[in-house]
């Protein structure tokens, strides 16, 4: 017999779209399950010996993570993850002022980042013992910068060249500076692009708006409908409230008229009468199911979009470091602020509270470093039971400060907009591909 609360302890069940999957907690895999064994994990009650699915549940329970998880918690404390990726706030002043941001008017007051700070940046990245380095170009605004960006970028690639490593760049822009020199330049130094869209006109406009309180999308759609017919690598980044909670509406518009391919939706929480919270999940449940028969009708039509929060490595998953630790913030990936000021991620940029150091000499070993690099589900009573954790790596810890004030305290909501997204895009990747060749023990060491 098959301990009910031993299963269920272990193993989640998701059915979502006509699917029917089993999550292993432990391990990270997938199981497609039949009728029967969905209907025998469903029902709460003890699996009896010498039932027709009793041997095959059996046999999950033959598959451990234990081991693996602890050697990989011993060589990320004998190993300490080091920088690998810098967020670099080009400009702290913006030409929006999008009533949802998380930088408030104070933040986005003038500062421009030096080329100074910015080599400066570059020559620390490539001090790390890493192969490659990443570089996203930041703000507030970016290109308000674009005279220091010009340079800053030929810089980094030959320093890179001359190093022997690999450099991965990107931009985040709002589009209204976005004209054709710019793009060119963009293109020609094969840099992505994330562009911020949030829908319709109705929509986007309703918070991103001009300092002078004006819509701002004719002046963005034209800008970013630019870059994507030159050829840039684009992916368009919206965002959605209370007000505008609808996104699988937005989506389609994005996708359908616009011909958006890449793009991401998130949630603003945690400020304002327009944030997301728990009342909210049915709806967002609602729609991220007409989303997700959306996006399968599309890749029916061999119309196919990415849409980021759909994304399942079933074939392919991360080390398990990674796994354990998420984004990295605060340890592999750092933010530095228009000032020359080190933080642990954009998302904390200019609260000194949260500061590392200058550029030129950082606290690596100082108490938020060190802070950071144990920001991990295993280290997280609470993360224990969550049978996404192999997925989420621990969530984010700037949405855990600004919901509790610690970054180690998890932040409920976030946590359940995560495992919903999850759940919707596992049914999706078991519709696309199936499970019959999937991993069902995923590799549970670090692949280099």
């Amino acid at each position: 017999m098959i301990n009910a609360d031993a299963l269920r302890n272990r193993f989640h069940g998701v059915s979502r779209l006509g699917v029917n999957v089993l999550v292993d907690g432990e391990t990270g895999a997938l199981y497609e399950l039949d009728d029967e064994a969905s209907r025998a994990f469903s029902s709460g009650e003890d699996i009896p010996a010498g039932s027709d699915v009793h041997d095959e549940f059996l046999s999950l329970f033959s598959f451990s993570g234990d081991e693996a998880i602890k050697k990989a918690a011993k060589r990320l404390e004998e190993s300490p993850r080091m920088p690998k990726a810098m967020c670099l706030h080009m400009a702290e002043d913006c030409n929006l002022r999008c009533r949802y941001c998380f930088r408030n008017d104070s933040e986005t007051a003038g500062g421009m980042m030096s080329l100074e700070d910015g080599t400066a940046a570059v020559e620390f990245l490539l001090s790390m013992p890493g192969r490659a380095i990443e570089l996203d170009y930041f703000g507030g605004e970016p290109l308000l910068n674009w005279d220091m960006l010009k340079e800053l970028v030929p810089y980094a690639e030959k320093r890179v060249e001359k190093e022997g490593k690999s450099l991965r760049q990107a931009l985040t822009s709002n589009c209204l500076l976005l004209d054709s020199e710019k793009i060119a330049f963009l293109k020609e130094h094969r840099i992505p692009l994330t562009l911020s869209l949030d829908g319709p006109p109705e929509v986007h406009d309703l918070f991103r708006l001009t300092p002078g309180g004006s819509g701002s999308f004719e002046r963005v759609f034209p800008n970013l409908m630019a870059a994507i017919e030159a050829g840039c690598d684009v992916c368009v980044r919206g965002t959605y409230t209370k007000d505008t909670i609808n996104f699988a509406d937005t989506v389609k518009f994005l996708v359908e008229e616009a011909g958006i391919k890449t793009l991401s939706l998130e949630p603003v929480t945690g400020c304002g009468d327009w944030s997301i919270t728990s009342e909210d999940l049915g709806e967002i449940e609602s729609q991220y199911e007409k989303l997700a028969l959306f996006y399968d009708e599309m890749r029916k039509k061999e119309k196919p979009f990415d849409f980021y929060h759909f994304r399942l490595p079933l074939y392919n998953f991360p080390c398990l470091e990674k796994r354990l630790t998420g984004c990295g913030a605060g340890a592999e990936y750092l933010a530095l602020g228009a000032d020359g000021i080190i933080y642990p991620c954009h998302r904390f940029a200019g609260k000194k509270e949260w500061a590392m150091g200058a550029v030129g000499s950082p606290v690596w070993d100082g108490d938020i470093h060190k802070k950071f690099r144990r920001n991990s589900w295993i280290e997280n009573d609470a993360c224990s039971p969550c049978w996404a954790k192999l997925f989420c790596g621990g969530g984010c810890p700037a949405s855990r400060y600004e919901a509790n004030g610690d970054i180690s305290v998890i932040d409920e909501l976030s946590c359940s907009l995560f495992r919903l997204r999850l759940e919707f895009a596992i049914a999706l990747e078991v519709l696309n591909k199936g499970t019959k060749d999937a991993i069902k023990e995923p590799a549970l060491s670090c692949r280099v």
